[in-house]
Parts: structure tokens; C-alpha cells; sequence
């Protein structure tokens, strides 16, 4: 039961970023300009921590199991 709730959890975070990266292009909110940029660059920040993470995770667990 836990994994499915990580999953789905998992799962509402990319949607959520996926489609919080269209509200930066320049025919929605943000329009061209820092705004835009900074939105940008704090989604990369946060998709490469998430990543960092899992990696930490999975070499933590699979060394583990040796």
C-alpha cells in the first residue's frame, strides 16, 4: 500500500510540474521575460534535487541488499 501511495503521489508531482512549466510560455501568465526565466530555472532546480534524491535512495537500498 505504501508504494502505490508513492506512486501516486509521484505521479501528481510530474503532472503538476509538467503542466506548471505551460503557465511560463509567453501565451499564458507569465509572458516572455524574468519571470518566465526564473519559473524555468526553479522547475529545473527542483526536478534535478527529486533526481538526486532517487539516485541516493536507490544506491542507499540497492547497497543495501548486498
Amino acid at each position: 500500500m505504501r508504494l502505490f501511495t508513492v506512486i501516486k503521489i509521484t505521479f501528481i508531482f510530474i503532472a503538476s510540474l509538467i503542466s506548471g512549466q505551460a503557465l511560463a510560455h509567453t501565451d499564458h501568465v507569465l509572458g516572455e521575460g524574468l519571470a518566465h526565466y526564473l519559473y524555468h530555472g526553479i522547475s529545473a532546480v527542483i526536478v534535478l534535487l527529486v533526481l538526486a534524491n532517487v539516485i541516493g535512495w536507490w544506491r542507499g537500498k540497492f547497497l543495501k541488499q548486498k
